[in-house]
């Protein structure tokens, strides 16, 4: 595949490690070292109905993630995903979308494959665990939120870095999987799902694996309570080698709504056989306006070997909607303290999802935002549906460092900022123990069957 490069000046500007000075203390404290590589890709597709389906596939803020081979490849999965590019009121009218995979060779992002078998309408959340990717379609196609019903998507990552698909919900158990997890449940060292909202749009839905690697629904499971649940994740928070069952609500109301914007853990009961309720906080007095849960992880943040939970909220879409994170520090017993949260103005910044991981290797997790949109925290000039005229973004405010007590700030001792032209979104992973942020730009130009795009990478080297 012919790769053509494009060299920026404003890369040139980027790339130089400088130096400067603390007047606090009279250190001199280096710089990270920032530097962007891009290229232009022709991402092709020829079986799919309509040329279209590659557009949102690859420029959606959700529903794509980073995977590495056991070679230690990098890899940037793209769930199918039609949206809203086809104007239609339901499932029935529209083809779902495959999944693109681009291969980093040589610091820049390459095509690399196609997966026809994996088909989606709207991907959302997804989870990696050991050499398995599930992820949930939430389908959202036309306005009648019912009709939402998508399917459960699980592939294993091979030794060469490729995906072998496989469906985990029939035709009848299809749900509005917004969120979703894997993990094993019942202690028989099989991987098991769960998905919120769910078949009905109003809970959890468990699928066990079975010893052939089929699924079987079976919610008696749980003993389900509550509202709206809409993130969800398996994790043993209490140290007896037994996942929980973890998840936010969204409400869409207000703070002060009692089950609109808690966090909810289950825990297995022996006596009952069934997961329980076993903690429950909304905490209004931890944030002031009312969010709902997009995305949830659970890490150890303050390295006293108990993991903690952290969630990211929204309150819809528009001017005068807000983001936000929060974390739940862990206090040894199953129950849950709020520790620290930040919000942001839409105008700010946007972002639903978000990874941990330790980004400047000093023993602790940190917080990486998913950044997107306009805000200005995020473009240089905040201009709606103008990527272009925005002249570039800024990385400062995407980067959490932690505290180490599970308190974070925001990376603020040099300004990360690359001027020219500038991806929708850009997606933090790790690459040899450094800190990168992939973003990826399509122009709509159409050639032999394939869609022009530019690739970023943002190299941030901030290790102390």
């Amino acid at each position: 595949m012919k790769k053509i490069f494009i060299i920026l000046l404003a890369l040139l500007s980027c790339s130089k490690e400088t130096s400067s000075v603390n007047n606090s203390d009279d250190e001199v404290v280096v710089s990270p070292k920032f530097s962007v590589q891009t290229n232009e890709t022709n991402i092709i597709a020829p079986n799919i109905p309509d040329i279209r389906y590659l557009v949102p596939t690859i420029s959606d803020v959700t529903g794509y993630t980073h995977y590495n081979s056991t070679a230690n490849e990098n890899y940037m999965l793209f769930f199918g995903n039609v949206w809203d590019e086809f104007n239609y009121d339901d499932i029935s009218q529209v083809e779902p979308a495959p999944s693109i995979v681009l291969k980093k060779i040589e610091n820049v992002w390459a095509f690399h494959k196609v997966y026809y078998e994996s088909k989606l309408w709207t991907a959302r959340t997804f989870k990696i665990l050991n050499e398995y990717i599930t992820v949930g379609d939430g389908n959202e196609i036309g306005n009648d939120f019912r009709k939402w019903k998508g399917d459960i998507w699980r592939a294993k990552i091979l030794t060469n870095g490729d995906l072998e698909w496989a469906r985990v919900n029939s035709d009848e158990n299809r749900g509005f999987w917004h969120g979703i997890s894997s993990g094993d449940l019942n202690g028989d060292g099989l991987q098991d799902i769960g998905g919120t909202p769910g078949i009905n749009h109003d809970g959890t839905n468990i699928f066990i694996q079975k010893s052939n690697g089929n699924f079987d629904r079976d919610d008696s499971l749980i003993n389900f309570e509550g509202n709206h649940p809409f993130c969800i994740d398996f994790h043993d928070l209490t140290g007896d080698g037994i996942n929980e069952i973890i998840w936010a609500d969204y409400g869409g109301g207000t703070a002060t709504d009692d089950d609109d914007h808690e966090i909810r853990v289950y825990k297995f009961d022996n006596s009952t056989q069934k997961f329980e309720l076993f903690f429950k906080d909304n905490n209004p007095d931890f944030y002031n306006w009312g969010l709902g849960g997009t995305s949830i992880v659970c890490k150890d943040l303050n390295g006293d070997n108990h993991d903690d939970i952290v969630v990211a909220r929204e309150d819809g879409v528009g001017s005068e909607s807000k983001r936000g994170f929060e974390v739940w520090l862990n206090n040894g017993n199953g129950s849950f303290k709020p520790k620290f949260s930040k919000q942001f103005s839409y105008e700010n910044l946007s972002f639903q999802e978000f990874k941990i991981f330790d980004a400047n290797n000093d023993g602790f997790e940190d917080i990486l935002l998913n950044g997107y949109g306009f805000g200005k925290d995020f473009r240089i000039f905040a201009q709606d549906w103008n990527i272009e005229g925005s002249k570039g973004v800024k990385l400062n405010k995407l980067i959490w460092l932690n505290n180490g007590d599970g308190t974070f700030e925001s990376y603020d001792l040099n300004d990360l900022v690359f001027e020219g032209p500038t991806p929708f979104f850009l997606h933090p992973y790790l690459d040899n123990g450094i800190l990168h942020f992939f973003g990826i730009y399509q122009k709509n130009e159409f050639i032999n069957n394939g869609l022009k795009a530019y690739t970023y990478d943002f190299k941030i080297d901030i290790k102390n």
